[in-house]
């Protein structure tokens, strides 16, 4: 229903006049027509009804009255009287007919009006009366019987009232019968006169609205007038006079636009004037038919306008782009994209101009491109200008391969002869020399590195200059930076009093990935360059973590000194090359001033920006911050081995205590300062007075006011009660010279000597050598030779470190145990592997966790994907005691974790624990020596000679001896003693099930035997 009536509506749109006026005015029509032919209707059907009506009130009347004659005549019976009354009542319009019967319906007397006359007519046939029981008055309708017809009826019908003629009883009936043609003509007249007051009516409503709506659609038609002529009238105003709120909203709108319009098309005329005045400004088809180019196309092109309009846009083609870069601006165009490039054209003369064209797609509201509009700029001068600097490019590219060819030869051809004129020097130096011959060639061996370094200098300040320093990004530990820097910044500090200091934030990361020699190379730079100008006081080089992720780290370098600053005005310009702060300068301290330009292009290579803080007198602060990515194996922190060690900072220096107390308390250590050696000696009395632990470690300063470091320690010592003295070490700016100038007895104080600035890692390790290298006290009394706990174990031994390779060989082997040693871990993995091989394989594996090559983590790992080694004890050993250090060592399939300088009580225990455990194949003694041990009993022997060469390899056992035969004797002795108990304490262990005891007692009768030989 609802799609009908919706297609209902589209038709009658369709139907619909285009013009508003005509919508109206047949809107307005039909509504009238139908408002008054309904009325009309109305009212011609009531009138109607009312002429019916009324007839048939006369004609009821009419009976009514003859039935109460006609009564009076049927009782006397004079029925001519009845047709003589009947003749002269009939006087209604319309009534052909009057009937008077009996109340059986034969007929007593019936008149008829034949042509305006009335007649009687007489029939003999009964007529149908209507029921005496019924009403008094009936009516009937007969239409029309064109069969048995009365003529005088007419061709519509009749109508008939029958009226009961009675007196004191029915008498008969009265018949009035009507004509209903003569009421058609009545209704047909009532219609024609509705229908003239309708049309009359019709026609004054269509005439009042025409009037009304006159002056509303003319305003409407000047309002169409008036928007149709904007894009020429724009600014002019619309007239509003009518009173209708539309129409008068509608102009005041018009007028707004117009007022819009007429601002727009003036925005828009100035821009495209200002752009003409600059750009070069076309409008194609699709084809590439121009149908606009602005002045300036023509200005430029030397076309006309007439000569352009109409043409395809070819016309100015230079013909030297290839065709794929117009097939591709027309892909890009025709998809309605936008399309830029630089274009070269051809002007009308044959010239060659450049433009760069930007041309967009008009669209039309489907999306299509229906227009291109190009708007190109004139850049011919650009295209000189690249022209003339590529030409300026290539011929500087060709110098500075020429420099830089030039350079690599200048180095060669000068670094050669400076090497050999070094080695030289140095080789005069090691030769028999006066102290004159001696000063004479230390100064020219320093003369020497000085021109080395100024020619570095200038190598390396000419290839930043070219473009030719590249950075390497390798892995490289900070503290090992920092110590070489030490090395470098002491043997330059030489007498002078000044202390350099390191300031190193512990949270920084120890392993980087970065150019390690080019920071370095910096920081020599400025520390050289600090050290240079102060005069007396103090360097400081310090290193502050700023931000962290876990794959980067940005550090802040900063060389901050105590010199004789710098002023405002020079510095600017002393990152220049060739430049210092001012020409005396340069006469007072020497330099070339390439140092700062060349540290702030390499810390511009690194992603930094080098800054400078300083002001005259008050020193100079030189910083820089990089980012640097975390190598993947950096190793965690080192801490200090033992924990919660106290210890004394002897210094005169502020900045230099406050430092070494960070670091102190960075590696876990409780330390006290003094400020001097008095100072010192009064906090040590009274921890001696009050009973307090000694100082575990005391670290002196040399030079200080008053009382020295030598002074200072050797009243420490005679103050010091305890019979384990504090390690003492000597941490002074001066060199190892001027220790060696020292007496031996002085020297002998000392468990270590550290050269200023250091580091906290060079603290950790000169008090673990300390510890590890600590003279053990001798006793005069004759050897004892006893079995030792770890005899016969083959031990691996994974460590860089010499002196940590010493300390353990020499611990290990004194317990009995065969040590073998690796510099690193992949060095250890391999050695593993051929013992396996060699089906002598090792019982466990001490391993470093920090090492080159292969650090322990992965030494570790790739022994634990063999699972012929997937229960081999491994033993970290390393200075990290940490938790987390130690379930990192667990995590990757260590066994166990001991700290450096390791307990060697509990390392042994801890290996006997761990071999005991691992141990898988049953140790078979010799039966041969088993049954000798057995007949000696409980009986001491007596004094044993050198037994045959065929039962025992005497020559192996005394080369591990160093060929004591003293002391193989009392192994010997000794083995034979231990042996005679051995059986009878295995069998007691394997009876009490204890197998740990029972596996001890194997590998020290094997340890045994292989000392013995």
């Amino acid at each position: 229903m609802k799609y009908r009536l919706q297609t209902l509506i589209n038709w009658v749109r369709i139907g619909l006049p285009k013009s508003l006026e005509r919508q109206i005015m047949l809107f307005g029509a039909i509504c009238l027509v139908i408002t008054i032919v309904s009325y009309g209707s109305y009212v011609a059907h009531n009138q109607t009804k009312a002429a019916k009506e009324s007839i048939a009130a006369q004609m009821m009347a009419l009976a009514q009255n003859l039935a109460a004659v006609d009564a009076h005549f049927l009782q006397t019976n004079e029925p001519a009287s009845i047709e003589v009354l009947t003749l002269h009542t009939a006087t209604v319009p319309g009534i052909f007919s009057i009937l008077v019967t009996d109340t059986n319906g034969k007929p007593l007397t019936e008149v008829v009006n034949k042509n305006g006359s009335w007649s009687p007519r007489y029939f003999v046939t009964l007529a149908k009366v209507p029921d005496l029981n019924g009403p008094k008055t009936v009516f009937e309708t007969h239409a029309y019987d064109s069969t048995h017809r009365d003529f005088l009826a007419g061709q519509a019908g009749t109508l008939s009232a029958w009226h009961r003629i009675e007196a004191d009883q029915p008498l008969g009936w009265v018949r009035v019968s009507y004509r209903l043609d003569e009421f058609d003509l009545i209704s047909a007249n009532i219609r024609s006169q509705s229908y003239k007051v309708m049309a009359l009516a019709i026609a004054a409503m269509l005439l009042l609205l025409t009037l009304l709506l006159r002056q509303p659609l003319r305003a409407l038609r000047e309002a169409t007038e008036f928007a149709n002529t904007l894009d020429n009238t724009q600014g002019n105003t619309l007239k509003v006079s009518n009173r209708t709120l539309e129409i008068e909203a509608l102009g005041k709108a018009l007028n707004a636009v117009s007022s819009r319009l007429n601002t727009q098309i003036t925005d828009i005329n100035n821009q495209k004037f200002a752009l003409d005045q600059h750009a070069i400004v076309s409008i194609t088809d699709l084809n590439g038919i121009i149908t606009y180019a602005n002045q300036r196309f023509c200005d430029i092109s030397g076309f006309s306008q007439a000569e352009l309009i109409g043409q395809n846009h070819r016309i100015v083609k230079s013909d030297e782009h290839p065709p794929e870069m117009f097939e591709a601006m027309w892909h890009t165009i025709t998809q309605g994209k936008t399309w830029n490039g630089d274009v070269k054209n051809r002007k009308k003369d044959g010239s060659f101009y450049w433009v760069n064209a930007t041309i967009v797609p008009l669209l039309d509201s489907n999306g299509l491109p229906h227009h291109y509009i190009g708007i190109r700029t004139d850049i011919t001068a650009n295209k000189l200008l690249e022209q003339h600097l590529q030409s300026a490019r290539d011929e500087a590219e060709a110098a500075t391969q020429a420099k830089a060819r030039f350079l690599a030869n200048m180095s060669h051809e000068i670094r050669t002869p400076m090497n050999a004129i070094l080695g030289m020097l140095k080789l005069i130096q090691n030769t028999e020399l006066d102290k004159r011959q001696q000063d004479y060639a230390s100064k020219a061996e320093g003369a020497a590195q000085s021109l080395l370094g100024l020619i570095n200098d200038i190598l390396d300040f000419s290839k930043i200059d070219a473009g030719k320093m590249t950075l390497e990004m390798r892995n490289f530990r900070l503290d090992k930076l920092m110590r070489d820097l030490s090395v470098i910044v002491s043997s330059n500090l030489g007498a002078k009093p000044v202390e350099v200091l390191f300031d190193i934030d512990p949270a920084a990361p120890r392993t980087l990935m970065g150019d390690a020699l080019r920071l370095q190379q910096v920081l020599v730079n400025l520390t050289g360059n600090a050290i240079k100008f102060t005069l007396k006081g103090e360097v400081v080089i310090s290193i502050t973590q700023m931000e962290h992720t876990p794959t980067h780290t940005s550090l802040r370098f900063t060389v901050r000194d105590s010199g004789i600053g710098i002023a405002p005005e020079h510095q600017q310009h002393i990152f220049n090359g060739f430049s210092q702060a001012e020409t005396s300068t340069t006469r007072r301290f020497g330099g070339t001033g390439l140092g700062l330009s060349i540290s702030r292009k390499l810390v511009t290579l690194m992603g930094g920006n080098l800054e400078l803080k300083s002001a005259p007198g008050q020193g100079s602060a030189f910083s820089f911050t990089i980012t640097l990515p975390i190598a993947t194996d950096s190793a965690p922190q080192a801490l200090p081995l033992p924990a919660n060690m106290q210890v004394l900072v002897v210094d005169d220096n502020a900045s230099a205590r406050e430092i070494l107390t960070s670091m102190a308390e960075s590696l876990g250590w409780q330390a006290d300062t003094a400020e001097n050696g008095a100072a010192a000696v009064a906090l040590l009395q009274a921890r001696v007075d009050t009973r307090q632990p000694p100082y575990q470690a005391i670290f002196i300063d040399w030079q200080m006011p008053g009382m020295d470091g030598w002074e200072t320690m050797e009243q420490l010592e005679a103050i010091n009660t305890d019979k384990h003295p504090p390690i003492v070490v000597m941490v002074t700016a001066q060199g190892r010279d001027m220790l060696n100038q020292r007496s031996p007895q002085e020297q002998a104080r000392l468990h270590g000597f550290l050269v200023k600035p250091v580091t906290a890692s060079m603290l950790l390790d000169a008090v673990a050598d300390a510890l590890a290298n600590r003279t053990q006290p001798t006793t005069t009394s004759a050897p004892v030779v006893k079995a030792k706990p770890l005899q016969g174990m083959r031990l691996l031994v994974v460590e860089d470190n010499i002196i940590n390779q010493q300390v353990a060989l020499e611990m290990l082997r004194g317990e009995g145990a065969q040590v073998s040693l690796a510099d690193n871990g992949q060095l250890g993995v391999n050695a593993v592997h051929q013992a396996q091989a060699t089906d002598q394989p090792f019982d466990a594996v001490l391993m470093d966790i920090q090492m080159p090559v292969m650090d322990g983590y992965n030494a570790t790992r790739v022994l634990r994907q063999d699972p012929a080694l997937a229960h081999l004890p491994i033993i970290a050993m390393t200075a990290n005691a940490m938790a987390s250090d130690r379930e990192a060592c667990l995590a990757v399939g260590m066994n166990e974790h001991v700290g450096k300088p390791f307990n060697l009580t509990q390392l042994v225990d801890l290996l006997q624990k761990l071999v005991c455990q691992a141990a898988t194949r049953p140790l078979t003694p010799n039966t041969g020596t088993l049954k000798t041990s057995t007949k000696m009993g409980g009986v001491a022997p007596p004094e044993p000679a050198l037994p045959p060469q065929d039962a025992i390899d005497v020559a192996a056992a005394l080369e591990r001896l160093s060929g004591n035969e003293a002391l193989y004797g009392q192994v010997l002795k000794t083995y034979l003693r231990d042996l005679a108990t051995q059986p009878e304490q295995l069998e007691r262990c394997l009876e009490q099930a204890d197998l740990a005891a029972a596996c001890r007692l194997l590998h020290t009768l094997k340890g045994l035997s292989a000392t013995v030989g």
